[in-house]
């Protein structure tokens, strides 16, 4: 076999490689390379898909249609990191929605803050604002068999958290408002 020099001189000077091994050299590199970007990868993923059992994600916002944007990751993180598929996470930033919209459209409130918590069994997002105190739990139920010209307005909204969560729980603590949705892991 005739070897061949390699253009680049390294610590210990020019090398020669026999021509049959630069292909298998190459190939080698080639696959360490990859086996490298895999378990780096690998590595990544395991950290970002760690349950976040116990430890609250959060976000504050002002209570502004605006900001209402930074529901959807927020939620979305939240949702893939306790295991809910996507459809149920959906539905639960559906009923998000719903909740902070009507926060900053009636509650003149100035800020809201949500904590995420993985129970282990339920996502559990608690919704706080500084607003005007409104209990969406005690509200009666939206009489459905009427026509919808014949109904008194309002009630949809909550009749929707009510159907796009598995629980609700509402408290007022020292002038903030807190509703809770939980969503069965």
């Amino acid at each position: 076999m005739k070897a061949l020099p390699i253009a680049s001189a390294g610590l210990f000077g020019k090398r020669h490689i026999p021509a049959g091994m630069t292909n298998t050299i190459i190939l080698l590199t080639l696959l360490f390379g990859l086996l490298a970007i895999y378990f780096i990868c690998r590595h990544m993923i395991r950290q970002t898909s760690q349950p976040f059992v116990g430890t609250p994600k959060q976000l504050r916002m002002r209570a502004d249609m605006d900001d209402i944007d930074q529901l959807s990751g927020f939620i979305t993180e939240a949702g893939r990191q306790a295991g809910l598929t996507d459809h149920e996470t959906k539905r639960l930033r559906l009923a998000l929605e719903e909740a902070v919209a009507n926060i900053i459209n009636y509650s003149q409130a100035t800020y809201i803050a949500l904590d995420a918590t993985n129970t282990g069994t339920q996502l559990k997002v608690c919704v706080t604002d500084d607003g005007v105190p409104f209990d969406p739990t005690a509200g009666s139920a939206t009489d459905m068999s009427l026509p919808p010209d014949q109904r008194p307005p309002g009630g949809l909204g909550i009749m929707f958290l009510h159907q796009m969560t598995d629980a609700l729980d509402y408290q007022r603590t020292d002038n903030l408002n807190m509703l809770t949705l939980y969503k069965n892991i």
